[in-house]
């Protein structure tokens, strides 16, 4: 063995090195315990986490299911649990959590009706503990499309109509409503569109409304083709409420909820509810048709839907209250009234108008009074009640009339009006009572709007609340057309406001300002004169010094009339010289160029000499200005400028000018329209080429197409041209796309506004796999410096930037780029292609040539009128002005750029001033505070509110310009026709005027009148049932006899005399009954007991319980009522009191 083998070091130091690998891993243990604590300690201090929601849309009226989606929610289904907030900039509100819906990973909940329309960004609260900012929504944040959710009116199912607005329910009672519904999708059934949303349920009224027919079939729900979000639902109506109520559908599971209701479905029914449809109850028919004149009779009503509570259905006969004893839903027994002192002729019978037609014929509209004498007995007579002012009737060749009374809802004015085909004739009575009735509005031939003639309209009437006044409708119908025939009231004192139903129109007036408008017109006068000299070709020497001895970036631009070319240096090439002077505006017109030779000094010093030979008939041209800036060390430059040949320019050639602004060259192969534009092209912004024509794609917006969704317009200063677009939304939209490659990379435009340094992109790549990706979306910061009203440009390298942002990406292709906007941007001259148009972005305007603002004005555009007379040709320029320019200074010719040439301008008419000075309104007796003629609208409405309070809240907006103008006034808050706004005027201009005018007054519009503010025509006394204050209708099989009753002598039992006979009543007369159970007698409230009876004589016991005194006797007899009193007849008994010992 070897020594060392056995020493005892060695022994110590393994055990060491034993002891140490175990506290390596004791170490490693505690380690490992610290990290699971430190991830179960750091997921419990990150609490909660959202992921995302969906859907990102909704629906105005709630009811969208939103879901949302992370981890740790609470799972407590008794306390607070998970709560959640959508959150906007203005306001918040609660999404009520669907707790059956939820689980620790998903919140279902519901969004409320009445959120205002925009984007909000959900909050969630869990357990009371709001879940932090950095555990939403991340990467991207809690105000990251993941955690958006807007409300938009696109996505709202909308009710835009319904259909009966009146009806009785029952099982073939099928409702139809049309409008904004997106899906035909409704359980199993297969839609014709492609979106997965189906339509969950329908209500109508307090229940839902069934899709199913018995047989399982749907009743009807139709889109209007499948690329439309328009169609129809028809469904049966359930059960058997009485009354007004609304429709709603609500379509799940998607981006929608339930639906809106657009106002003018809303009426407004007799008992003053706003509603989309009424049901009510019907009448077939009434026993006994007849009964005592004295009453008492107990009648039996049958129908359906007597529904509700007794003390909510009332019964009439000719108006008087018949008794209600019992109610079932199909039965009501009633105690007739005595009948009324004085009785009518007519009656007012329940809901509706009768409509009686004749088809042996037409009338002309004099001979409709004809009409009047037809009869039941006439040839091709028919019958039927109608539910509204309005009918159309199946046969051609007839006349009819249509009768029964109006039952006005309100107290106050009134005005009625018709439409029909053919002849008709309106008229209405002072009261119910038809003799009094008047023509008050007609059609002598086709009206088929309300607004065809004047004579359709009545004047104004006015009428008592619940009073009914007879309303009588004739008219003639041929062959042609629709034979439709409706009429409509307005009620001008209504408190309902146009927030509340469509059907009321708010008072909107108009204050009207005038003036004579004169144009500022120049005549143009061109005579041929001799020839001085031949042409010549201007040339200019440029010396540029470098004054730091060395070649520096310190630049320099040239330029006259205002506008410069892009910068150049001391090593600039005669190309980058060519190219500049010939995208100089002024310069450019398709055919002068400049020749350019450069030298560049042999000594010590920098010096460049740049000679420039114009190639151009205009001649002389002025000594070039310039502009230098210094370099990015300080170094400067010395720049001179002389003219070394003067130009003569080409006979028969001239240049007009204004205010420092020259035109293009006219030239002798000018006609008279080119002559016109070119001076029109004065002002005109005008650009260099690469700005306004190059590019892979390029929109200069001097047309109004392809305005990406903005505003087009041309009234203000373009970037280039004449022409812009106000708040567009893309840049680029087209779904074919473009494709970026080395030849189209970037976008520039012109700009200026409340723009935001952000462009999204949509496009489509190829990924490494050479899988097609499509439906991308990126936002990228773009450079775009402080907001202001000065014309900016900015580009931006696309294909960089998604290169960059998809590095696995290929073959990109761009479908839109938007454009973000926190107000009002203007936008030109949008240009993608190589690169950008210029690298002087942040001097451009430097390269534009404004146009000429004469005295400041600006022109809008410009017309002209040849006016020769030869020898002197002449044109007539007329300037349009924005804002009423004036004082404008005359053209006036280019005399160095002029040859053979006498150019004359005069002026034929000066411009006409604004309107200028005050004026003040006043309504209710306040008078505003002193207006200026260049008010606002949103100024107007300050002044208004702030200074005449009885206003209330108003819209106001102006139209027009500074010489004439209009000034609406829409009343939002004051409903009913308002009293005309009153005004004083201090303006002055060319011939002002001032006037005030309605152009509508504030009414609510019953078109046509609903069933439940009219009563049908009967010549007998009708029985009118009311439920919920809603009337009947009937429904009875013969229209004049099965809803009346009749007060009739011979079915009234007589009393002849009454005496007594020891403690007994004996009672004669006639038309009694031997039948004792049918006779009933009564001392006041205690019955006389009838012990024996005959037709001619009843006897009876009184009652011990009957009142002491001299009381009248009453008899009701079965089937007749309640027996009269003959002439001169007495029937009374006189109690005594009896004494009771005790």
């Amino acid at each position: 063995m070897y020594p060392w083998l056995s020493c005892p070091w060695l022994e110590r130091c393994k055990a060491v090195l034993d002891m140490c690998m175990a506290a390596v891993h004791r170490c490693k243990a505690v380690l490992d315990g610290c990290a699971a604590a430190r991830d179960r300690c750091s997921k419990i201090l990150r609490g909660a986490e959202v992921f995302s929601i969906s859907p990102p849309y909704g629906s105005l009226c709630g009811e969208t299911k939103m879901l949302i989606s992370g981890t740790g929610f609470s799972q407590n289904k008794l306390s607070e649990g998970n709560q959640v907030q959508l959150v906007s900039l203005a306001t918040s509100y609660d999404c009520p959590v669907s707790k059956d819906g939820t689980m620790e990973s998903m919140i279902m909940c519901y969004t409320v009706p009445g959120m205002k329309e925009g984007v909000y960004y959900v909050r969630v609260i869990v357990d009371g503990v709001p879940i932090p900012d950095e555990n939403m929504c991340q990467p991207e944040g809690p105000y990251s499309d993941k955690c958006r959710f807007e409300v938009r009116k696109q996505n709202t199912p909308l009710i835009q109509s319904v259909s009966p607005t009146s009806f009785s329910p029952g099982p073939e009672s099928v409702i139809a409503l049309g409008g904004m519904i997106f899906t035909d999708r409704y359980g199993t059934n297969v839609g014709s569109n492609s979106k997965e949303e189906t339509v969950n349920q329908v209500y109508a009224g307090p229940l839902t409304c069934e899709l199913r027919k018995t047989n399982d079939e749907l009743y009807e729900l139709q889109l209007d083709s499948p690329s439309s979000n328009m169609g129809q639902i028809k469904c049966r109506y359930q059960g058997t409420y009485i009354g007004n109520s609304n429709a709603s559908f609500i379509i799940g599971d998607g981006p929608y909820g339930r639906s809106c209701r657009q106002l003018d479905t809303l009426l407004v029914s007799i008992n003053k509810q706003i509603y989309q449809f009424q049901t009510f109850p019907e009448i077939t028919g009434v026993t006994p048709s007849s009964g005592s004149t004295d009453g008492g009779t107990d009648l039996t009503i049958a129908g359906n839907y007597f529904t509700g509570k007794k003390k909510n259905i009332k019964v009439y006969i000719a108006g008087e209250e018949c008794k209600v004893t019992s109610v079932t839903s199909t039965e009501i027994q009633c105690t007739s009234p005595p009948q009324p002192a004085e009785l009518p002729t007519h009656f007012c019978g329940n809901r509706g108008l009768l409509l009686e037609v004749w088809t042996s014929g037409t009338k002309l509209y004099t001979e409709l009074a004809d009409i009047e004498t037809f009869t039941s007995s006439d040839i091709g007579y028919s019958e039927q009640l109608i539910g509204q002012s309005s009918f159309s009737h199946p046969e051609t060749n007839y006349v009819s009339r249509t009768r029964g009374s109006f039952i006005a809802p309100y107290s106050g004015e009134y005005l009625f009006m018709i439409k029909s085909a053919d002849a008709s004739s309106l008229r209405l009575s002072t009261d119910g009572d038809p003799a009094n009735k008047v023509e008050i509005a007609k059609c002598e031939s086709t009206c088929p709007e309300y607004g065809s003639s004047p004579s359709q309209t009545s004047v104004r009437v006015v009428l008592t609340e619940s009073q009914k006044y007879y309303m009588e409708v004739l008219h003639s119908y041929g062959s042609s057309g629709s034979p439709l025939v409706q009429v409509a009231a307005r009620y001008f004192d209504t408190e309902l406001t146009n927030q509340s139903t469509g059907i009321v129109n708010m008072e909107h007036q108009l204050v009207k300002v005038t003036s004579t408008v004169v144009r500022e017109v120049q005549k143009v006068k061109i005579e041929v004169v001799p020839i001085v000299g031949s042409q010549r070709n201007e040339y200019q020497i440029i010396e540029v010094t470098e004054l730091s001895g060395g070649t520096s970036d310190a630049t320099y631009r040239l330029g006259l009339y205002g506008v410069y070319t892009e910068p150049f240096t001391s090593t600039s090439t005669s190309t980058d010289f060519r190219r500049a002077f010939e995208n100089l505006p002024w310069y450019i017109n398709g055919l002068d160029t400049v020749g350019v030779q450069i030298t560049h000094s042999t000594s010590a010093e920098v010096k460049v000499t740049i000679e420039i030979q114009f190639f151009t008939g205009r001649g002389d041209i002025p000594t070039l200005e310039f502009l230098q800036a210094d370099g990015s060390q300080g170094e400067k430059l010395e720049i001179q400028i002389r003219e070394m040949v003067k130009g003569i320019p080409s006979p028969y050639t001239f240049a007009m000018q204004m205010e420092g602004i020259i035109s293009p060259l006219i030239t002798p192969s000018d006609d008279v329209n080119a002559l016109i534009r070119k001076i029109d092209e004065m002002f005109t912004t005008r650009c260099p080429k690469f700005l306004g024509q190059t590019g892979f794609s390029h929109q200069s917006f001097e047309t109004n197409e392809g305005n990406s969704g903005g505003e087009w317009m041309n009234d203000r200063e373009a970037f280039c041209g004449r022409g812009l677009v106000k708040n567009p939304t893309y840049l680029y939209l087209d779904n074919g796309g473009f494709n970026l490659q080395g030849t189209v990379n970037t976008i520039c435009f012109g700009y200026h506004g409340a723009i935001q340094d952000t462009l999204t992109f949509k496009y489509t790549y190829i990924d490494e796999t050479m899988t097609l990706i499509e439906n991308n979306y990126k936002s990228f910061t773009i450079s775009i410096g402080e907001e202001s009203d000065e014309w900016k440009y900015t580009c931006f390298d696309i294909l960089s930037a998604l290169s960059s942002f998809t590095s696995n990406g290929q073959s990109f292709k761009i479908q839109y780029i938007e454009l973000s906007r926190a107000g009002d941007v203007f936008v030109d001259e949008v240009y993608i292609g190589q690169g950008p148009s210029t690298l002087d972005q942040e001097n451009v305007n430097l390269l534009r040539m404004k146009p000429v603002m004469p005295n400041g004005h600006r022109i809008h555009y410009t017309q002209g009128a040849d006016t020769t007379v030869p020898p002197v040709y002449s044109v007539d320029i007329t300037f349009f002005p924005l804002e009423c320019g004036h004082d404008f200074p005359l053209l006036s010719v280019v005399p160095e750029q002029t040859n053979a040439l006498k150019v004359e301008v005069e002026r034929l008419s000066a411009a006409s001033p604004p309107v200028t000075g005050t004026f003040t309104l006043t309504f209710e007796g306040q008078e505003s505070v002193a207006i200026s003629p260049s008010v606002t609208g949103e100024e107007l409405k300050e002044i208004l509110m702030t200074s005449v309070p009885n206003m209330g809240e108003v819209y106001t907006y102006r139209h027009g310009d500074c010489a004439n103008f209009d000034l609406s006034i829409a009343f939002l808050s004051r409903p009913g026709d308002l009293e005309t706004i009153q005004f004083s005027s201090q303006l002055s201009g060319n011939e002002v005027s001032m006037t005030v005018e309605t152009v509508a007054d504030g009414s609510l519009t019953l078109d046509p009148i609903q069933g439940d503010m009219l009563c049908s025509y009967s010549s007998s006394p009708q029985v009118t049932v009311f439920v919920n204050d809603i009337p009947a209708r009937c429904s009875a099989s013969s229209l004049s006899t099965g809803c009346s009753f009749n007060w009739i002598p011979t079915s009234t039992p007589i009393i002849n005399s009454c005496s007594t006979t020891g403690s007994d009543i004996v009672i004669t007369g006639s038309g009694l009954s031997a039948n004792v159970e049918d006779i009933t007698v009564k001392i006041k409230s205690a019955d006389c007991t009838v012990i024996a009876a005959s037709e001619t004589e009843i006897t009876c016991t009184p009652s011990p319980q009957t009142p002491p005194g001299n009381r009248k006797i009453n008899v009701y007899i079965a089937g007749k009522g309640k027996a009269s009193l003959a002439d001169g007849a007495s029937c009374r008994y006189f109690s005594v009191s009896k004494k009771i010992k005790v």
